[in-house]
């Protein structure tokens, strides 16, 4: 897991042992649900992943990061941003529903995406989103009124874009990928925007928000030209089938949608 951020102003600051969602006290939480180790192939008995936190280099800027080195995968990663309620609540029966699903496109079996399916992924991707962009508070980019819509409305906010590929995995392939998107609105405050790029085996899923309208449709834009995404969200078509609906994309691409954000960052 790499998580790179860039702050520059002040920011609404989240109230530590708040839940992101409600008022509630929060309780410990894996980023990902048992049932995704469950269903990825075993990985070596020694397992690491890295976390980095600090600046982004962004057009010219001299990047500068602190890098840690954690036992094993992103799997294991907990956090304490949810309370009681939302955890075994909503949150429980949004995993419940892609679990129906997502395990046969984690590893490549053929199933049907529905309008339905289509947007319970869409919000468990928000959700994880959430969820990553706040394990470091000092840097987290995502308003509360996100939070909150996503609960309340059971589906993203309107200005987040959100899609769907497919990259064939050799052996188990997990990892998710957070970055903050440096922006401000016309009078220099912080309103700034991220993207988050999950792979589960076969499935890669990247999500973008940005309360820049505009930059949202060039982002789109950027990420739809190649054809090998397919737009979860908004929706985009009624159904697809897994996998034959989504062209395979080379690894090479897959690591290319975590640097897309770069290309659409304002200038300092």
């Amino acid at each position: 897991m790499t998580i790179s951020s860039f702050v520059r102003s002040q920011k609404p600051k989240r109230k530590q042992g708040q839940c992101l969602f409600c008022d509630g006290g929060v309780t410990k939480e894996h980023i990902f649900a048992q049932w995704v180790d469950d269903v990825l192939p075993p990985g070596p008995d020694e397992t690491s992943h890295t976390a980095s936190y600090g600046p982004l280099a962004f057009r010219g800027e001299r990047p500068t990061r602190r890098d840690t080195k954690k036992q094993g995968d992103v799997t294991t990663i907990f956090v304490r941003k949810a309370c009681k309620t939302c955890n075994e609540g909503w949150m429980r029966l949004l995993e419940d529903e892609v679990k129906a699903f997502m395990p046969q496109m984690i590893i490549g079996s053929p199933c049907v995406l529905s309008n339905d399916r289509m947007l319970s992924l869409a919000r468990w991707a928000a959700l994880k989103s959430i969820t990553v962009d706040a394990k470091t508070p000092e840097y987290t980019s995502i308003p509360r009124k996100d939070c909150e819509t996503l609960k309340t409305s059971e589906q993203p906010p309107k200005n987040w874009l959100i899609w769907i590929g497919r990259c064939v995995a050799a052996g188990r392939e997990v990892g998710i990928q957070h970055r903050f998107l440096k922006s401000y609105d016309p009078s220099g405050n912080f309103d700034g925007g991220q993207s988050t790029t999950i792979r589960l085996g076969d499935v890669v899923v990247h999500v973008f928000c940005s309360p820049d309208l505009m930059r949202s449709g060039f982002y789109k834009h950027y990420i739809d030209q190649p054809k090998l995404m397919i737009p979860v969200w908004p929706p985009s078509k009624p159904s697809l089938i897994w996998p034959n609906s989504v062209p395979a994309m080379s690894d090479e691409r897959c690591l290319a949608l975590e640097e897309a954000i770069r290309v659409f960052s304002p200038p300092a």
